[in-house]
């Protein structure tokens, strides 16, 4: 296996679009890296660059040490899994998975070993002899990485592969793919839009934004402590709620004063630096859905009136043991997580408790977070 290394990395475009804008990134060997971030981020990019299919404009990229940008994809030692399966339908999901060995150099009990191997670390081993269309999506998508892992490359990269599968499916491959790489212990980059997934499979998110890096770390990190406003509103399904706000100090405690609410400060955030250099000043409020829970189910001894807000209810939807509540303030859209068992009603007005632990700052200019949490 490989560490890989992205050094001041470009990607520019002849007709001027940088794609990719002078990152830095490490993949430590046998982690399982996702590059997640909407369309056009530059995280596709980013991977092809490390397979060689993209010329780099500037910078360098070394695998297992040694600088890479000149040596051509087939000789990087590495293994690519897209979005499209791309099986021979002629042959046997036995001799898919053996098409990557053919120029291996391995003896045919070795080739076979091996195969078996990934088919059942898959789930495979029943269906070695069928062709591809007696296959289920998701079946020939575990074909198409079987063929990739069996070469036991330095890296393997993987470009949405899940993308074209029902949710269920998804899931299931989700576990495949995590139960095969920690048997093998392959380095692998994971390319995905959707952050749910980048969220439970990846031992280190890399969340890109018009081609840079905005945050790197395990997910509860960007989960918990996002560096600025588009990280926060990113990840999590459904959005971070955010308002537009004003750091208002009263007495010895300090209060993000919204339109639609009021939110006292934890003491230890209210007097760092960041939040008393703004005392007076607009700033950005972020509180995601679980942080706002009907009062009714609160379990907290003390239950600071000062946080408690009251709104209507818009919509309401059962999702199993929770509930979603939205309202609205004008335009904009807010939505609190309650207890399945809220007497919430559409129509009727709720109370809601902000929980201070969860309250989010951004500065109104930058957008970079003001709170500093250990």
């Amino acid at each position: 296996m490989a560490e890989v290394v992205l050094k001041n990395v470009t990607k520019q475009y002849p007709n001027g679009v940088v794609a990719v804008d002078n990152i830095n990134l490490t993949i430590d060997d046998e982690q399982f890296l996702v590059l997640v971030g909407p369309s056009g981020c530059g995280k596709t990019t980013t991977l092809r660059m490390i397979a060689g299919l993209e010329e780099i404009t500037q910078g360098e990229i070394m695998i297992d040490g040694k600088v890479v940008n000149k040596i051509p994809p087939d000789e990087r030692d590495i293994a690519i899994v897209f979005q499209d399966y791309v099986l021979y339908p002629h042959k046997t999901v036995y001799e898919n998975m053996a098409f990557g060995l053919e120029n291996s150099g391995l003896r045919e009990v070795e080739a076979q070993r091996a195969i078996e191997e990934a088919a059942s670390i898959l789930g495979l081993s029943g269906l070695l002899d069928r062709f591809p269309g007696e296959l289920s999506g998701g079946q020939k998508q575990r074909v198409a990485l079987g063929r990739a892992i069996v070469r036991q490359p330095k890296v393997l990269l993987m470009d949405e592969p899940l993308s074209n599968l029902d949710p269920v499916l998804r899931s299931e491959m989700r576990a495949h793919i995590k139960r095969m790489q920690r048997k093998r212990k392959i380095t692998t980059v994971y390319v995905t839009h959707d952050q749910q997934e980048a969220m439970t499979m990846g031992d280190k998110i890399v969340l890109m934004h018009n081609g840079v890096i905005q945050q790197e770390g395990p997910a509860r990190e960007l989960y918990l402590k996002p560096r600025n406003k588009y990280v926060a509103t990113f990840l999590g399904n459904p959005s971070m709620n955010i308002f537009d706000a004003k750091l208002v100090k009263e007495g010895d405690k300090v209060y993000a004063v919204a339109d639609s609410l009021k939110v006292k400060l934890l003491p230890e955030h209210a007097s760092q630096a960041g939040v008393q250099e703004r005392i007076g000043k607009e700033v950005f409020l972020g509180l995601r859905p679980e942080s706002l829970e009907d009062v009714e189910f609160v379990t907290e001894i003390d239950v600071d009136p000062a946080n408690i807000v009251t709104v209507t209810v818009d919509l309401l939807e059962a999702v199993g043991a929770s509930a979603y509540v939205t309202w609205y303030v004008g335009n904009n859209k807010f939505v609190a997580e309650v207890d399945a068992h809220s007497s919430a009603r559409v129509g009727q007005e709720v109370k809601l408790y902000a929980d201070p632990r969860g309250v989010q700052l951004f500065d109104k200019v930058t957008e970079e977070s003001i709170l500093v949490r250990d």
